[in-house]
């Protein structure tokens, strides 16, 4: 019975002169250095990401691809604007309000005045009225001296010329009264009658005062409730601008979506403000 072969022994590699061994065979792991540790190296960790290179504050801004500085900067320079535009509203509701208040003091002024001037022209025609039951004595006394002196005889004569100087004498003293009517003379007829009418006397008088047509109460009245209701705009304006000033700083102290509805909202009332504030001065109210 023949033993099989005895197992072939790889051969060692031979040592080299200058102390190392020859490199291994194909497939075999080389052989540790002098002082390394013939451990297996450790597996390496997975890669960690990059860092993402884009600020924060895009990632997480109100609106996509805008910044929560350009936000905030946004809602600042709107909120200024706003501020500036309730200053100016205010200085413009008081200053109209002190305007209002101006033509109302000028209405009582007028209307007083007016009155007094009516009563300065009635005086003129009441005084004129005392004064011709006098005026109308002299006239109808002159009138019946004229008959009477034409009834006296032929012209010439005694009795006669002593009515007619009667008579002239009664047209003077009527004359005399002229420079005391204030209003209008009276008209006198060849029979002495004489007319005065007070109503058109006064009607004229109004007319032709200058002071009365320099009094126009109805024309300032109607400035005054013109410039009242541009206060009352002007009142609406500053609350407007105050609602929108109130919406714009909401959006800078919340956080998340209801930031930008606030802020367009707010920017949509301050243009609806200045739109209200430029009407106001000069369209609606220009008359003011």
């Amino acid at each position: 019975m023949e033993l099989p072969p005895p197992a072939s022994i790889p051969d060692e590699p031979a040592p080299s002169h200058t102390g190392e061994f020859a490199p291994p065979h194909a497939g075999e792991p080389a052989p540790p250095r002098a002082g390394e540790s013939a451990l297996p190296p450790p597996a390496s960790s997975p890669a960690k990401p990059a860092p993402s290179h884009a600020p924060e504050s895009v990632a997480r801004g109100p609106v996509r691809g805008i910044s929560d500085a350009a936000f905030t900067t946004f809602v600042a320079v709107v909120i200024t604007i706003v501020s500036v535009l309730i200053a100016v509203g205010a200085w413009r509701t008081t200053d109209a309000a002190n305007r209002a208040s101006d033509l109302d003091s000028l209405v009582i002024q007028q209307l007083a005045r007016r009155q007094q001037e009516m009563e300065d022209l009635n005086g003129q025609v009441d005084l004129d009225l005392r004064l011709f039951a006098r005026y109308q004595a002299y006239t109808l006394a002159a009138a019946a001296l004229d008959t009477a002196a034409t009834a006296a005889g032929e012209p010439g004569a005694i009795d006669r010329q002593l009515l007619e100087v009667e008579a002239q004498g009664q047209r003077a003293l009527a004359r005399v009264l002229h420079q005391f009517f204030r209003g209008a003379l009276p008209a006198v007829d060849a029979e002495g009658l004489a007319d005065y009418d007070p109503e058109r006397v006064l009607r004229n008088l109004v007319a032709g005062s200058t002071r009365l047509a320099d009094l126009r109460p109805e024309v300032t009245q109607g400035r005054a409730d013109l410039v009242h209701r541009q206060t009352a705009a002007f009142v609406l304006l500053v609350i407007l601008l105050t609602a929108c000033l109130v919406l714009l700083t909401l959006a800078q102290v919340v956080h998340g979506r209801p930031r930008v509805p606030l802020a367009v909202a707010g920017t949509l009332v301050a243009f609806g403000g200045l739109v209200l504030l430029v009407l106001v001065e000069t369209t609606l109210f220009a008359g003011g």
